[in-house]
């Protein structure tokens, strides 16, 4: 595993599986806008992704999605996007990833339209897209 993230993220490494229902708040844990950059890096670390399910840094990626849900974080809204490809095998993708975008808000419309209309996307990537976009509604 890539131990090489700056507190606080490096605490996201350790936390392990998150509670379904019961976001943390990621602001009181020292996240900040000066973080998105780096939490967009672990969100999307093929790494951490792919990583061993005994290790706790594979729950990394989701933590961190969701501090970039709470920030807000209009630039972490291509590369989140990217991972909707991930949703027929990945639960996780499908469910909480919308929930990610309904945060973010309205800024995260023209992309997900744009991917909900290409028909070259898989169908349940694009139901993700759906329904994210219901979600920010």
């Amino acid at each position: 595993m890539d131990a090489s993230y700056p507190p606080p993220l490096d605490r996201l490494l350790t936390l392990g599986a998150p509670d379904i229902d019961e976001w943390l708040e990621y602001r009181e844990l020292g996240f900040g806008e000066e973080h998105i950059p780096e939490l967009i890096r672990m969100a999307t670390d093929e790494e951490l992704i792919r990583g061993e399910t005994e290790d706790p840094a594979i729950w990394a990626p989701v933590h961190a999605s969701r501090a970039l849900g709470q920030l807000r974080a209009e630039a972490a809204i291509e590369p989140l996007i990217a991972r909707f490809h991930e949703s027929d095998e990945d639960d996780w993708v499908a469910e909480e990833l919308p929930e990610v975008f309904a945060m973010i808000g309205p800024a995260a419309i023209p992309a997900l339209s744009r991917y909900l209309q290409d028909r070259s996307q898989p169908r349940w990537p694009r139901m993700t897209a759906a329904t994210s976009l219901k979600n920010i509604a």
